[in-house]
């Protein structure tokens, strides 16, 4: 049964037009988070029944064995929600509160004292409810979504509008606009991601095309493989991400880069060079061997790019002391002498003007 224009919600105590603050997540006979309210006979509709009563509490236990905590928790209401209207509420709050009269307190003692009494015990029960929730508040997280228009049908239904508003699915920064966070939307539905949310209610991207990954398998691998033949060697952590794509996106598309390798065909490659990298690995004869087989292949000496199954150049220098010693054992001392020589014959080696002047 759809309420009238004149029915109410109580929501944290506080009075609002049903359609003020509509729609609401369901709950029994009525809505979750808060209590439908009839301001003319002052009564409150139970979520058990449906019934209206003026106070619901003393009806809970007879008719559904329920207790006032059993029946808050199971709809979503405050621990400290009255069951009841607010003229009730407002005639039992002046009962059981003699503080609420100053005047009279003020001017009898018997008053103040039963006054600091009832204060004194009101505020055990609320340590001890507070205990009992194990949480710094016992305000409902269901109540306070009613109020501020973030359970989960008001988002819908806010979501909704924005989409009809813009023509599209609306962007993160339009939700922000309207009083939408994304926080907000994705506690309502209890999920992580606004992606998340969006594919649970049918509200497809803007741009479906962004979605599909840039770099395919195939891609992958023949850039891969195009390092490997352009450089001699397997791409290091600092080459993802500037001459390859970043690591993330092979292990996307394969689950490891270790199946990136495999795809690659450059699992021979990558054990050499974890080989090599273990200590002791390389000894004066393979590197002497390393350099010999590299001058026969590409007629010159290897530089420090040129790696090609050689150890770096302070394996090298920890081996043979120098790079000229390493040059001396493989017996390319003259190739070496005869490249330094090219390379200075171009240049100016007379004494400069000034220092001859000093001379």
């Amino acid at each position: 049964m759809q309420p009238t224009e004149q029915e109410q919600v109580l929501i944290r105590g506080k009075c609002f037009l049903y359609k003020q603050k509509a729609p609401f997540v369901p709950s029994g006979k009525s809505v979750f988070g808060a209590l439908e309210y009839r301001e003319k006979d002052d009564r409150v509709r139970c979520h058990e029944c449906g019934g209206w009563f003026n106070h619901v509490g003393s009806h809970l236990c007879s008719a559904h064995k329920l207790t006032a905590k059993q029946y808050k928790q199971r709809h979503g209401l405050r621990t400290e929600a009255a069951l009841c209207g607010l003229q009730v509420s407002g005639l039992m709050s002046a009962k059981y509160n003699p503080s609420a009269n100053f005047k009279t307190m003020a001017k009898d003692p018997e008053v103040r004292k039963r006054s600091l009494v009832a204060k004194s015990v009101a505020l055990k029960e609320a340590k001890e409810r507070k205990l009992e929730t194990g949480a710094g508040t016992i305000m409902s997280m269901a109540e306070e979504r009613n109020l501020n228009g973030h359970c989960q049908a008001q988002v819908l239904n806010r979501l909704s509008v924005l989409q009809e508003r813009y023509g599209r699915t609306p962007t993160t920064a339009e939700m922000m606009a309207n009083g939408l966070s994304p926080k907000s939307v994705c506690a309502a539905f209890n999920l992580s991601t606004i992606k998340d949310v969006m594919g649970l209610i049918g509200m497809l991207p803007n741009h479906p095309g962004r979605q599909e990954p840039k770099y395919s398998k195939d891609l992958l691998v023949e850039l891969m493989r195009d390092f490997y033949v352009k450089h001699n060697r397997m791409p290091g952590y600092r080459d993802y991400g500037r001459s390859l794509p970043g690591s993330g996106r092979f292990v996307e598309q394969f689950g490891s880069m270790a199946n990136a390798y495999e795809a690659a065909g450059l699992m021979g490659a990558l054990d050499r060079m974890k080989r090599s990298k273990l200590p002791g690995a390389y000894s004066r004869e393979s590197v002497v061997t390393g350099i010999q087989r590299f001058y026969a292949e590409h007629g010159k000496l290897p530089t420090k790019a040129d790696r090609d199954g050689l150890p770096s150049p302070a394996t090298v220098v920890k081996l043979f002391g120098s790079m000229r010693g390493a040059w001396e054992a493989a017996g390319l001392m003259d190739i070496h002498n005869a490249d330094r020589a090219k390379n200075f014959s171009g240049k100016d080696r007379s004494i400069p003007t000034q220092q001859k002047a000093l001379a």
